[in-house]
C-alpha cells in the first residue's frame, strides 16, 4: 500500500468521523464570538499586532460570506488535517538523527502516531470548538516554522530561516501560547548536530525576538497575575482559607496545581479517557502551604524536562523521543506564567502541545515491524474512532455539554462547579425542563450566594411557572447583590402578574432608567391599566414603597 493512499486514508477517516456533527451549535465562548454580530467586525480586520486577529478574521469572513456555521467547522477540519500532513513530515525528517531507526519503519512510525493524534478524542476540543480556530492556527505554523528551520540546518540556505521565522510570528500573532517555540527549535538544532546550524540558529533566534517581544509587551499585564474572569474571587478564597496574605501565594498554589495537571495531559493522550474528558474540567485545586505532594509534582515536572533534555543531547537511539518531550515540556511552560484557577484544565490548549506526544509516539512504534505498525494502528484507530464519536456526541447540543461536564465532576462541592451547574440550568430552563433548571440553580445559590446572575435566572424560571413572590425574592436578591435594569425589569413583571401595579410602576421606571427599552412600553401598558382600574386598591401582598 503506497505512502499516499494511506495518507488519503487517514483524511478520509478523519472527515466521516467530524463530518456529521458539522450542524453542532455554538458551545460556551464561541457565543462570545458570535454574540451581537461581533463576529462580522472580525472580518473587517485581516492582522494587527496583536494576538489571534488572524484566526478571528478568518471566523469573521467565512460567516460574512457563508453565514454558515457547517462552513465554519469544516474549515476547522481542514485546518486540523493540514495539521497532521504538516506534523508527518517533521516526524519523517527528525527520525533521521536517530542511528537505530530504519528509514522505512521511522516514516511508517511517523504516519501511524499522526494517524493516532488525526481521530483523537482530545484533538475534538480544539477542532470541533470554534473559537479556538486561534490554537489551530498557532498548532499548524508552529510546525511549519520546526519544518523550515530543520530544512536551513540540513541543507544550509539562510532563506528557510526567514521563512521558519515568519512562521513563528505567524504562530505567535494567532496565539500568544506559541511564544516558546523558538527553544523547542533550539531543541531540534542540539539533536541534529549539524556543521554550521549554529549561525543560522543565532539568526532564527534574532528575527523571532521581535513578534516575541511584541505579544509579550501586549500581555505582560497577565503574567503572574490572575487572568481569567471570575479567578480573583476564587484565589481570594483558597488564600483566606489558610490565612495566607502574600499576593505571590496565589501563584504559587497555580503554579504546584499545573506541574500535577501537566502528567494528567500527558495521561489523556496517552490513555484516551473519555471518562475524564469534557467541556469544562474542575481540579481541587487546595491552598495553604506546599506539602509533599506538591513537592514530588514540582520535582516529577523538572525531572521530565531534565529527561528530555539528556535525550537530545546525549542519546544516539531516542533523539526525535526527547525532542517531543521537549516540545510538550517547554511548551506547557506558559501554563506558570499566570494564575488559573478558573479555568485550571482545558483539553483544547493542549492541542498546541500535542506533537510532543505524536513525537515520542512515533518514535517507539518505529521499533516494531512495519505490518506490526499497521496492525497496532488499525487497532488502535478503530478505539480511538468510537471514542471521539462519543466527545462529539457530547456537544450535539449546550444542554448535552455542560450535562456531560457535570457528570464528570470529582465532587459535586469542588471549586468552580458553579458554572457548570450554573449553564446546564440554564440550558434546562431553555428547554423547556424547568423544574431540572431550578434544581441546578438551586446548586449555584447553595455553592456560591454571591452570583447574581443564578438568583436572577431563578426568577425568571419562577415566574414561568407562575410563583410569583418567590420571583419577586430572587429579583430583590439580585438587586441587593448589583442593581441592573434586566432585574428591576423583572421583579417589575412578576409584581404587574401578582397585580401590584404601583410596585411594577416603580421597577419598571428604574429599569428604564438603567437602559431597558422594553421598560417605557410597559410604562405605557400601566398607564393604561390605571386609567381602566381608577383608584382600586391593590392586593396586601403588594409593597407599600
Amino acid at each position: 500500500m503506497t505512502r499516499s493512499l494511506v495518507l488519503g486514508l487517514v483524511a478520509v477517516l478523519t472527515v466521516v468521523l467530524y463530518a456529521p456533527f458539522f450542524s453542532n451549535p455554538l458551545v460556551f465562548d464561541d457565543h462570545n464570538l458570535f454574540a451581537g454580530g461581533r463576529v462580522f467586525d472580525h472580518a473587517q480586520n485581516v492582522f494587527d499586532f496583536y494576538a489571534r486577529t488572524f484566526p478571528y478574521f478568518t471566523i469573521g469572513f467565512i460567516q460574512l460570506i457563508f453565514g454558515s456555521i457547517e462552513v465554519q467547522r469544516a474549515f476547522n477540519l481542514m485546518l486540523h488535517l493540514a495539521n497532521v500532513f504538516v506534523l508527518i513530515a517533521l516526524c519523517s525528517r527528525v527520525s533521521s538523527v536517530d542511528l537505530s531507526a530504519p528509514p522505512r519503519a521511522a516514516v511508517w512510525g511517523a504516519i501511524a502516531a499522526c494517524a493516532v493524534f488525526a481521530v483523537h478524542p482530545v484533538a475534538v476540543y480544539g477542532v470541533a470548538y470554534l473559537v479556538q480556530r486561534t490554537v489551530l492556527f498557532a498548532s499548524l505554523f508552529s510546525l511549519l516554522s520546526l519544518l523550515f528551520y530543520w530544512r536551513a540546518i540540513e541543507d544550509g540556505r539562510y532563506r528557510d530561516v526567514v521563512v521558519s521565522a515568519l512562521f513563528y510570528a505567524m504562530a505567535v500573532f494567532s496565539k500568544e501560547h506559541a511564544i516558546l517555540l523558538p527553544a523547542v527549535a533550539c531543541a531540534l538544532g542540539i539533536a541534529a548536530r549539524r556543521p554550521g546550524a549554529l549561525p543560522r540558529t543565532v539568526l532564527y533566534l534574532a528575527l523571532c525576538a521581535l513578534p516575541a517581544l511584541r505579544v509579550f509587551l501586549s500581555l505582560k499585564g497577565l503574567v503572574g497575575a490572575v487572568a481569567e474572569p471570575g479567578a480573583q474571587e476564587v484565589a481570594i478564597d483558597l488564600l483566606a482559607a489558610d490565612g495566607a496574605g502574600k499576593a505571590a501565594s496565589s501563584w504559587l498554589i497555580s503554579a504546584l496545581a499545573q506541574a500535577g495537571f501537566f502528567f494528567r495531559y500527558w495521561y489523556l493522550w496517552i490513555v484516551p479517557d473519555t471518562g475524564a474528558m469534557s467541556i469544562d474540567l474542575r481540579g481541587d485545586i487546595h491552598g495553604g502551604s506546599p506539602g509533599l505532594t506538591d513537592v514530588l509534582k514540582l520535582v516529577a515536572f523538572v525531572a521530565c524536562g531534565l529527561l528530555g533534555a539528556a535525550l537530545v543531547f546525549v542519546s544516539r537511539r531516542w533523539k526525535l523521543a526527547g525532542v517531543g518531550i521537549m516540545y510538550f515540556w517547554i511548551s506547557f511552560l506558559v501554563e506558570f506564567s499566570s494564575v488559573r484557577f478558573q479555568e485550571p484544565f482545558v483539553l483544547y490548549r493542549s492541542y498546541l502541545w500535542a506533537p510532543g506526544f505524536v513525537m515520542v509516539l512515533a518514535a517507539l512504534l518505529r521499533l516494531l515491524p512495519v505490518k506490526g505498525i499497521a496492525v497496532l494502528t488499525i487497532l488502535a484507530c478503530g478505539v480511538l474512532l468510537y471514542l471521539s464519536e462519543d466527545r462529539l456526541h457530547s456537544m450535539e447540543s449546550e444542554w448535552s455539554a455542560w450535562d456531560d461536564a457535570a457528570r464528570k465532576l470529582p465532587a459535586a462541592d469542588v471549586r468552580g462547579v458553579d458554572r457548570i451547574f450554573f449553564n446546564r440550568g440554564l440550558q434546562s430552563i431553555k428547554a423547556g425542563r424547568i423544574a431540572e433548571g431550578v434544581a441546578d440553580l438551586d446548586r449555584v445559590i447553595a455553592l456560591s450566594p454571591g452570583v447574581r446572575q443564578a438568583y436572577e435566572q431563578r426568577a425568571e424560571a419562577y415566574v414561568r411557572l407562575g410563583r410569583y413572590p418567590e420571583a419577586v425574592a430572587d429579583f430583590s436578591h439580585a438587586i441587593d447583590l448589583h442593581e441592573v435594569g434586566a432585574s428591576f425589569y423583572g421583579r417589575g413583571l412578576a409584581f404587574e402578574r401578582m397585580g401590584c401595579l404601583l410596585a411594577a410602576e416603580r421597577d419598571y421606571e428604574r429599569a428604564r432608567t438603567l437602559g431597558v427599552l422594553f421598560a417605557k412600553m410597559k410604562l405605557d401598558e400601566l398607564a393604561e391599566k390605571r386609567t381602566e382600574k381608577g383608584q382600586a386598591s391593590e392586593s396586601e401582598a403588594c409593597p407599600l414603597r
